[in-house]
Order: C-alpha cells, then structure tokens, then sequence
C-alpha cells in the first residue's frame, strides 16, 4: 500500500506505521557509511531516510562529513535523541529541523542540540515528522535546502513501477 515505506527496524511498524501491512521481505545488500565513503569518497552532504534504523546507520560512521540529515518521527523521539547524541559524538555543532518535506529550515537559526531536543520536546502534534539537519560548522551557511524531487532515474521509473503495480494487483484479485 505503500511503494515508499519499508524497514528494518521491527518498532518502526507501530505508531503511525500499525495499520500497515507488513507481510513482504526482501533481502537487500547492506553496508556501512564507513565503506561507502572509503569506495566513493567523503560527500558534502549524506541524507539518511531509513525508517527507524538510523542510529545503526550512524553507528556505521566514523569521521564527520560537512552536512548530514537524518529523518525523525516525534513518537520515537528516544530514538531520534540518540541519534543527535551519535552526530555530537562524531563532531557536529549546529542543527536545524525541517518539517516533513517542506523542504524549509524551521528554525531562524543553526542552534546547539539541547536547543533542538527542546523544540522537538515542545512539539504539540504527536504525528510530527521531518528531518534534523547537523552541521560540522559552528555557522553553517545553509539557510535553504536543496528543493526535494525525485532525480532523474527515478522519474524514467516511475512509469514502469507503475506498471507493475497495477498488473500486479490485478493478479492478485
């Protein structure tokens, strides 16, 4: 029911996430931040959108690199707190929030982590999500972010998962 959702995280599927149905696996090659960046390099920027799992992607990363996000849920904000002290841990200084794909920086400033825990802690909608964005910058200049869209391949793609999609679900009927 939904093409984008998927886990390896077992508490992901609850919450916002139990109405799901989460009857498919499939087995994909895993790997570390670590020996990603040694094979290609150290990026600017990594956006990690894992569903729940990225602390363990974190826990994967050795050495900061400039700009790095992660996605939050407000109801496992345990997690997300751990993940903020992981990106301390590595050397980031400044964080931001982002509100679901907004794609805007919700706070006028870069601010320290136990400001950022404080907005998150404050936040009244219990279904809040979005991204947390860290800095090795003590003034980073970003004050936008990259407009999100699907890049290229995923839009050539998109038509032939669609396909699929339908075909399949008429199989099934």
């Amino acid at each position: 029911r939904a093409d984008v959702l998927s886990t390896l995280n077992e508490h992901w599927k609850h919450g916002r996430f139990a109405s799901y149905d989460w009857d498919k696996h499939i087995d994909v090659e895993i790997s570390t931040l670590d020996s990603l960046i040694e094979k290609y390099g150290m990026p600017r920027y990594c956006k990690i959108d894992v569903e729940g799992s990225e602390l363990a992607v974190l826990q994967g990363l050795s050495r900061p690199m400039p700009f790095i996000s992660i996605e939050y849920a407000i109801e496992f904000r345990s997690d997300t707190e751990a993940c903020v002290q992981r990106l301390e841990a590595l050397g980031y200084l400044r964080f931001n929030v982002s509100r679901e794909d907004s794609g805007k920086l919700a706070l006028g400033e870069w601010v320290t982590s136990e400001r950022l825990l404080a907005w998150l802690g404050a936040e009244a909608d219990l279904l809040a999500w979005g991204d947390i964005h860290a800095s090795t910058d003590l003034r980073p200049g970003v004050t936008t972010l990259p407009r999100n869209r699907p890049g290229p391949l995923r839009r050539a793609l998109r038509p032939l998962v669609d396909f699929f999609r339908f075909n399949s679900s008429d199989a099934l009927r």
